[in-house]
This record gives structure tokens, sequence and C-alpha cells, in this order.
């Protein structure tokens, strides 16, 4: 079956990452033990590594020796090797760290809020930039011309809390100037990455803060707005207006509630991560971008899982 199917059940992608956390699939990277030789060297219990290797085996992450145990080579290439294009450890690992604020959500019921101790630390942030690497790659080229349907004469392109830069990357292979801009962290990853060797200019800063002068003639916002609620949102497209040139293009990657089957699910994924995010209507959409001066609002299904793009033009 493989890991990419055996993670859809969760107890594996529990295992499968509890195991990653702790280091017993680290130590297995490029050498075969035993489970007393991997407690030994991560200072374990001896019967909970044992217990758990004997999982990983179950799952296909794992494949057992002569009383011991080694990284199967589909899992060493999916988990270990950056450049397969099925490696899946970031994204895998994103969906592990979301399971701890989902299981909080008796808890923000009745609060209304997330509950303290969510903010990312360095690994998770990594992991949540893999996983929108992993999730862009398959629609980059198709949500591209879209864009450039709507805006054909785009020489210059900005993209907002663009993380990995996998859009701007697109955009750089078809000539355009782009910039990602993002967080600190997020723009170290990216220099780390390679990204202003492939093209794309990197700038650090908070989105909620400023943008970018320009003028761009295009901005794109992929997966952004659920992360906010309405006053945010409209303060953002505002911002954004003022970065376009004259007759520029906004373009909003998000799930449309209403529209987008997955819509319903994921504002519960907002609900336990952010402190107002949520999926938003058609109308909502319309209303915020019509107060930042956009007209000409059109909406499209861009594939995947469900997501809409949304685009419209400054007016001039």
């Amino acid at each position: 079956m493989g890991i990419e199917e055996r993670i859809r059940d969760w107890r594996a992608l529990l295992v499968i990452g509890g195991a990653m956390r702790a280091g017993i699939l680290e130590v297995l990277a490029d050498r075969e033990l035993s489970a007393k030789e991997i407690a030994s060297m991560l200072s374990a219990s001896e019967r909970a590594v044992w217990v758990t290797t004997e999982a990983l085996v179950d799952v296909e992450c794992l494949e057992r020796g002569n009383g011991t145990y080694r990284l199967r080579e589909d899992a060493r290439q999916l988990l270990f090797d950056e450049n397969n294009p099925r490696y899946l450890r970031r994204a895998m690992m994103h969906q592990y760290n979301l399971v701890g604020r989902w299981l909080q959500l008796p808890q923000v019921i009745k609060e209304g809020k997330p509950q303290p101790g969510g903010r990312r630390g360095l690994e998770e942030t990594a992991d949540f930039i893999g996983a929108m690497a992993r999730g862009a790659s398959g629609s980059a080229a198709f949500l591209a011309d879209l864009c450039l349907q709507r805006s054909p004469q785009a020489k210059s392109m900005l993209d907002v809390g663009g993380g990995p830069g996998i859009h701007a990357l697109e955009f750089a292979r078809r000539g355009l100037a782009a910039t990602v801009y993002d967080l600190p962290p997020v723009i170290e990853l990216d220099r780390q990455h390679g990204l202003e060797r492939q093209g794309v200019s990197l700038v650090a800063g908070d989105f909620n803060q400023s943008l970018p002068p320009g003028p761009f003639d295009l901005a794109l916002l992929s997966s952004i707005c659920h992360i906010y609620g309405p006053e945010k949102n409209t303060a953002l497209f505002q911002r954004t207006a003022a970065s376009l040139a004259p007759n520029g293009v906004i373009a909003v990657v998000d799930f449309v509630r209403g529209i987008s089957p997955a819509a319903p699910l994921f504002g519960v994924n907002m609900l336990v991560g952010t402190e107002e995010g949520g999926t938003w209507t058609e109308e909502e959409y319309r209303r915020w971008l019509a107060a930042a001066g956009f007209v000409d609002v059109q909406i499209t299904n861009v594939g995947g899982p469900g997501r809409q793009l949304i685009t419209a033009r400054r007016a001039p």
C-alpha cells in the first residue's frame, strides 16, 4: 500500500509522526539497529521503542532484519530525500501537528478561540512551509495560466505571504519579475532553498502592516484570507490595491464557503488554529474587494481540494 496511502489512517499518521518526533526514524535513516540499540541512542524506553518499531513495520515504514529494523527504501525516499518529487515528510508532519489543535475543539467551542501555545516554532514553521510547497506544486502552472488570462500584459507580480515561493517561481519561469513577501523566518528558509538564485526577489515583512510599494501588475494572495476576519482582510485588500499599478489584478486563492465542498471542515481548522479566521462567502469577498477599490470580480475553480480563484482589477 505504501506510506502515502497509510497516513490517511489517523493511527498510521500518529505512529509515523510520533516516531519522527522521537527520533526513531532519524537514527534509522542510514543504519540498521535493534530496538535496544535505538532505545540506548535516544535514551528511551526499550519496550516503547519495540512496540513502535513493530507498528512501523506494519504500516510499511520499516522492515525487519535479523533482530533489527531498517527503513524501507521507499520510506527513506519519501521521508528523507528532499529531491524526490513525492517527498512528503514536511506535509505529513504538518498534518501530525494539526492533530493536537483539533483535539482542543471542545475547549475552543466553549471559549471561542485557540488554546495558548499555538505559535509555531522553527520546526513547525518548516513543516508548514513544506506542506504549502507540496500543496502548491500540483496547481502552480494552472493557477499561473488563469492569472495571466486576467492580466496578459503583466510584467511583475507580488506573492503576498508566498511561503515557499512555488507560485512566484512559476511566474518567474514565465518571465515576470516575481517577489515573495513574507515574515522573516519564512524568507530565511526561502533564501536557504535558493529562491533568489532562481530569479525570485525576497522581501521580509508583515503584510498586516505593510506591503512593498511596487507598483506591481499582479498580486497573488494564496491561502491567506482564511487566516483573518473581515476587518483585516479588507485592510489587506486596501494595502494590496496601493501596491498595484492602475488596472493591476489581485488574485485570491482560497476555499469559498457556499462554493467549495471543503470549506465547512476547513473552517474548523481555522477555528482551532486562528483567532478570527474562517472560510468566507462570495458575497463577503465581493464586499471587501469593492471597499478596497477593486472592480470586475470573477471566480473560477482552481482544482485541487475544492479551491477557488477570485480575481479583480484595481480601478484606474
